[in-house]
């Protein structure tokens, strides 16, 4: 099945899970966090190679200040959900919610191009969700509309368990990968992904075409891994 096919699939699934909401108030699901959890406890004080995603909400800051809790809550809610199905859906795990935003990951160390081919669709089949399923909704109800910013890089991370209760206590994920991956969401322009070069060296060549190379001018950072500055590269 092509891409489009694939994010036309998400945004119909979206539209429906939304409507559920309304008629039905439909209960999602609370099971993101605990299959994570599963997942990375079986790599405990290790250095994994995976896809990071960070999806940041534009505007929650300011709009915290124009609206009531309860409104606002409702719209970080489906803002949240439907980015959790959406990563899931590809193959991802939600690692946390942070806020306004989502932070997930993408483990398949035996086939890195799958690993961010899949990362990449998961992102653009997210902008889509939420521009053509949860903001027509959105403006149903005298909401905002939501944009994102998404950044998205490959390499090794640490799963860090912080605690020796091996099955309570918190897990988490350090390393460079996800740090440059929260830096790239901050050059991003509005609904646009920005990818670093683990990223576009692995992407098939189709997905390559979509992404243009970011001006040293606005990212100068240096990759200690590599010894050399660090190309990123962001949607057209």
């Amino acid at each position: 099945m092509d891409e489009d096919n694939l994010i036309q699939i998400q945004v119909k699934k979206s539209q429906k899970r939304i409507e559920r909401d309304i008629k039905e108030k439909f209960g999602y699901h609370h099971l993101t966090r605990s299959t994570s959890n599963k997942a990375l406890r079986n790599m405990v004080s290790k250095r994994i190679t995976m896809t990071v995603m960070v999806i940041d909400l534009v505007g929650s800051t300011k709009l915290s200040t124009e609206i009531s809790p309860m409104r606002l809550g409702r719209w970080i809610r489906e803002f949240s959900q439907e980015s959790t199905y959406v990563i899931e859906s590809f193959g991802g795990h939600v690692l946390k919610y942070v806020g306004d935003a989502v932070i997930a990951y993408f483990i398949h160390e035996n086939n890195p191009k799958k690993n961010v081919n899949d990362a990449v669709l998961a992102a653009k089949a997210l902008i889509q969700v939420i521009k053509n399923s949860v903001n027509p909704i959105m403006k149903k109800r005298g909401l905002p509309t939501l944009s994102l910013r998404i950044g998205i890089d490959h390499g090794k991370n640490s799963v860090l368990l912080y605690g020796h209760d091996m099955r309570k206590s918190h897990i988490d994920l350090i390393g460079l990968t996800l740090n440059f991956a929260a830096k790239m969401e901050s050059i991003c322009g509005i609904n646009q992904i920005v990818i670093g070069d683990n990223v576009y060296r692995k992407l098939y060549t189709a997905q390559k075409k979509n992404f243009k190379k970011v001006s040293t001018k606005r990212w100068k950072y240096y990759h200690v891994e590599h010894n050399h500055s660090y190309p990123v590269y962001e949607s057209l």
